[in-house]
């Protein structure tokens, strides 16, 4: 049996794409729980409430979306542009995702949660940066 070389330009690409994954897999569920319609105003009750449960559940969500962001781009060189070209991916699908709430009834668009989506982002791209970095500086070692 032939098994295809590794590095040709097919398994490259197919490695390429399933780097991808984590962070279309994140997008698309933000965007499934941000564009259902919320008839009833539902609020976050209890202990949730008072610590700003939902703005942490922006943050958390954010968050993953930032970190698997910059996986998708794992590479040490020119890492600090890798890293603000994805927390301006996630800023904008954060923006994206505030202005299609306006269309959804229930939902609205609110500064707050942009506030958030952008802080998680930058954390979870940090997180990314470090382990990256960590990682790099043990292999050298």
């Amino acid at each position: 049996m032939i098994e295809a070389n590794p590095r040709d330009k097919g398994g490259r690409l197919n490695g390429r794409l399933a780097r991808f994954a984590p962070s279309t897999i994140c997008a698309l569920t933000i965007a499934a729980l941000s564009l259902t319609p919320n008839p009833r105003e539902t609020r976050m009750v209890g202990f949730l409430e008072v610590v700003g449960g939902e703005l942490w559940a922006h943050g958390l969500a954010w968050g993953v979306l930032g970190l698997t962001t910059r996986w998708s781009r794992a590479t040490p060189r020119g890492s600090w542009r890798i890293s603000a070209l994805a927390w301006c991916l996630c800023v904008g699908y954060g923006v994206l995702m505030e202005g299609l709430q306006i269309l959804v009834p229930g939902r609205g668009a609110q500064l707050a949660d942009l506030l958030a989506d952008a802080a998680g982002a930058t954390v979870g791209i940090l997180l990314m940066d470090m382990w990256m970095n960590r990682s790099r500086d043990h292999e050298q070692a």
